[in-house]
């Protein structure tokens, strides 16, 4: 399992080398973040509820531009933190979550102040001491960014992971051993996050004759 995300790592930092290399074809952001994550609970095969403990989180992000207003967006935010609970004497069960989701990002304004609203979907990897699995999971995103210069900017997000697990994950901790698992539901988690970013490819906005053509052609399709 290693080496397929080893492999996999290779493969997304390749194809984000030949994204930069077409920077100048398309605009382009890219970045790291860190984080805060909470929330998250499921009950065992016992009926014990268990709760993730908040933790700090990080990753990277990318966004590619295909209008003004609208990107492509790329983003692996990763959680290192443990579940705690009733079974067992209260033993922690130390946990790592990936998110790897890819997905849209609308701005709605222009200038350096930019509010966004971001919808993402992919896959979610966790893995404990003893086990591993994949999940769906889906993300809403919201925040704003902030252009320092032309190609130097800050961001701030809020976000929400919602992952669709469908399988079990066990995990053993301590002389008495255990097991925990979990299926069928939804686990819900919140994070907030900032980011500094490079942008490449120039200005998103539209020039002056760009906008005076955009208005003429509305007007025309009034008077029509």
């Amino acid at each position: 399992m290693r080496s397929v995300f080893s492999k996999g790592f290779l493969m997304c930092w390749l194809v984000l080398m030949s994204l930069v290399s077409m920077a100048r074809a398309m605009p382009l952001e890219v970045g790291p973040f860190g984080g805060w994550r909470f929330g998250g609970s499921f009950d065992d095969a016992w009926g014990q509820s268990h709760t993730a403990d908040a933790s700090g989180s990080f990753g990277g992000l990318m966004d590619i531009y295909f209008g003004p207003d609208s990107a492509l967006e790329i983003l692996f935010s990763r959680q290192e933190s443990s579940f705690q609970g009733d079974t067992f004497a209260s033993i922690p069960f130390n946990y790592t979550m990936d998110h790897y989701q890819i997905g849209g990002l609308k701005e709605y304004r222009e200038g350096k102040f930019r509010p966004f609203l971001a919808g993402l979907l992919g896959l979610t990897h966790v893995k404990t001491k003893s086990e591993s699995d994949d999940f769906f999971s889906f993300t809403l995103d919201g925040g704003a960014k902030y252009y320092l210069t032309s190609w130097l900017g800050l961001r701030t997000d809020l976000r929400c992971y919602l992952m669709f697990t469908n399988g079990a994950v066990a995990a053993s901790s301590g002389p008495s051993g255990g097991s925990v698992s979990y299926s069928g539901d939804v686990f819900v988690q919140g994070e907030v996050a900032g980011a500094a970013f490079l942008a490449f490819g120039g200005a998103r906005e539209q020039s002056e004759d760009e906008k005076a053509l955009q208005e003429f052609r509305r007007r025309k399709s009034v008077t029509q």
